[in-house]
């Protein structure tokens, strides 16, 4: 796995530990690095998450997707896997591809 920035792993420690509700995280091509892309501590809705999937890069996001089922709250973690297809190089692609599964596990 990529390394992950200093940036990222605190977000990525806020996210298993509640304090944060979704972050985005790319990999910086040039240096092989994990990167946080974005980050909200507040709750954000399903209509909010799909307005931070870009259409021209592949990302990764952690989102913990409140919501009520049954009269129960629940907050279940999703992972979310980004790639807008061919329209990013082919390197990009494959790096995303080859780094999720390694990624998963790290949290």
């Amino acid at each position: 796995m990529f390394p992950v920035d200093r940036e990222a792993y605190e977000a990525l420690n806020a996210f298993k530990n509640s304090h944060s509700h979704y972050i985005r995280l790319a990999i910086d091509l040039k240096t092989e690095t994990i990167v946080l892309d974005n980050q909200s501590s507040r709750p954000i809705t399903l209509e909010q998450l799909q307005n931070e999937i870009p259409l021209d890069h592949g990302r990764f996001h952690l989102y913990r997707y409140n919501h009520m089922f049954n009269d129960e709250n629940f907050s279940p973690l999703l992972f979310v896997y980004s790639m807008p297809g061919f329209s990013c190089p082919v390197k990009e692609r494959m790096v995303y591809s080859s780094t999720k599964s390694e990624l998963i596990g790290f949290l």
